[in-house]
């Protein structure tokens, strides 16, 4: 099982890489995620001519920063754009990475800023939609445990009715959802 790394990351010299006495091979990288553009990168260091393609409109992948207008269309059609205040984000993508894992050299090497990880925090508010349509902030801790409590009480009403495998109704399940944006479910039925 990986750990630590013993010894710093040494990136690949030229001489690793390369072919002496002949042009700069080129070399095809398919998709710009972590992955992708540390290869193009590594291998461009070392003397190779490198194209990356990228069937998205946006590098990075998994990794990336969801802003207001942003727009993620998926293949069945359907369009999300997202409707953030100004300075509101969301990291869609990988949320940390350990002081000694690679990508902190590669943030040191190319001077890429870095943020703090804040961790979850149950007094921090979320912005949910209420009953009325309008938006109003829910503490995270307040609509985790409104989301377990409904669960739970899902749980034991097909319990007590021996009817575990059955499938939930349009009801039980919109209170479920309704409950983690903050507002109150309507009476369940199952």
């Amino acid at each position: 099982m990986p750990g630590p790394q013993s010894a710093p990351f040494r990136a690949p010299a030229r001489a690793d890489l390369s072919v002496t006495g002949r042009a700069a091979p080129s070399v095809l990288v398919l998709g710009s995620g972590v992955a992708g553009l540390t290869v193009a990168y590594e291998l461009g260091k070392a003397g190779y001519d490198c194209v990356v393609l990228e069937a998205k409109d946006r590098p990075g992948g998994r990794n990336w920063t969801v802003r207001a207008g942003t727009v993620e269309r998926e293949s069945s059609g359907f369009v999300q754009r997202a409707h953030f205040s100004p300075g509101q984000f969301f990291k869609a993508g990988a949320a940390r990475f350990a002081q000694w894992m690679l990508p902190m050299d590669y943030c040191r090497e190319l001077a890429v800023p870095v943020e703090m990880c804040a961790g979850y925090r149950a007094h921090a508010a979320q912005a949910a939609d209420g009953a009325d349509g309008g938006r109003k902030p829910v503490r995270r801790g307040a609509a985790n445990a409104d989301t377990l409590g409904y669960v739970h009480e899902l749980l034991a009403k097909v319990s007590n009715q021996d009817r575990l495998d059955a499938h939930l109704t349009d009801t039980s399940a919109t209170s479920c959802w309704n409950t983690s944006a903050g507002s109150a479910p309507p009476a369940t039925t199952i």
